[in-house]
């Protein structure tokens, strides 16, 4: 087999035997593989990086060495023909190679920058943290919304018993999965409470309720989604936008959110304005023991003019009140 291998590289096989079996048969299931998956990925993006880092970018690296196996050994098989006196084909021959190392340099550069972005979101999904307690008639997420969370969380919010998602801390996570768990909100009519932090794409989700409702000092951050590593808008950001519109932001707001990118940069609107706005529809009073209109409470409420934050960082009153 490696001497095989050797034989080709060095040049040695004739040239039909080089360019047709060790060229076009050898490469041939790469090529479709390769091939087939990046159409199927470009009509349905995968909803996870892991998903296309295992699936797509290993083969395609795995993918690199045997074309430069293949490539070199035409080129020299090549090469030898010439020098006997053949030029005709073998010109034929090292032109393709020419052109075929052309265009997988040109495809390697113009995909750089987007799959930088999913290899470091890759890492940052396998990095994440989150837990998901059932609580019977709620359930608690706590931490990053990544696909693995949603595979759990999904099933137990689209449980009839389920009334209610408490989000007990989050600085959001993964687009896609977001999504997908902001849809089975939407289409249930969940109450959706969070408490403590709730930033990024976990503001979606919050939108997505048919009730949303805060404590006083829930710190919510909003700004663009994007790719991770870049300052590009993640795919599907424009449905996060619609949710957003569909709880009562206005334009005006949702054009503010847009202008801050990255988890770096998120933007705090007074509290007051998303109770105005109809995002923010409920408010947990601690002294009741329960929840006030929002734009009641905010009557009444001096604090309310105040930007929406948190200094403790975690709620006290998990499991206490947030039932049906």
């Amino acid at each position: 087999m490696f001497g095989y291998i050797a034989k080709h590289w060095r040049g040695e096989f004739s040239l039909p035997q080089s360019y047709w079996v060790n060229g076009v048969l050898v490469l041939m299931p790469f090529n479709l593989y390769l091939r087939f998956l990046g159409d199927a990925f470009e009509a349905e993006p995968p909803q996870s990086p892991t998903v296309y880092v295992f699936a797509f970018l290993l083969p395609f690296l795995a993918f690199l060495p045997f074309a430069a196996w293949s490539g070199v050994g035409i080129w020299r098989s090549a090469g030898h023909r010439i020098a006997e006196g053949r030029p005709g084909w073998a010109w034929v021959a090292r032109v393709v190679i020419l052109l075929n190392a052309l265009t997988l340099a040109v495809s390697i550069a113009a995909t750089a920058r987007a799959n930088y972005a999913i290899v470091n979101a890759f890492f940052d999904e396998r990095a994440a943290k989150y837990s998901i307690v059932d609580k019977g008639s709620y359930v608690i997420f706590h931490g990053e919304i990544t696909d693995a969370g949603a595979n759990q969380l999904e099933p137990l919010l689209v449980n009839p018993r389920v009334k209610r998602l408490v989000i007990n801390g989050s600085n959001g996570g993964f687009v896609a999965p977001t999504l997908r768990l902001a849809k089975v909100i939407h289409d249930r009519g969940l109450f959706v409470v969070a408490l403590a932090q709730c930033a990024s794409s976990c503001t979606v989700l919050l939108a997505a309720g048919a009730t949303r409702a805060v404590e006083p000092g829930t710190e919510l951050g909003f700004h663009l989604g994007t790719m991770a590593g870049l300052d590009d808008p993640a795919l599907g950001w424009d449905e996060a936008d619609r949710y957003y519109a569909g709880a009562g932001m206005s334009a005006e707001l949702i054009a503010r959110i847009r202008s801050h990118h990255g988890p770096h940069d998120l933007y705090r609107p007074p509290l007051r304005e998303l109770i105005d706005d109809g995002f923010v529809t409920q408010v947990f009073v601690e002294q009741f023991d329960g929840y006030e209109p929002a734009r009641t409470w905010c009557a009444r409420t001096p604090a309310c003019g105040g930007s929406s934050s948190q200094s403790d960082g975690a709620s006290k009153t998990e499991g206490r009140h947030h039932g049906p």
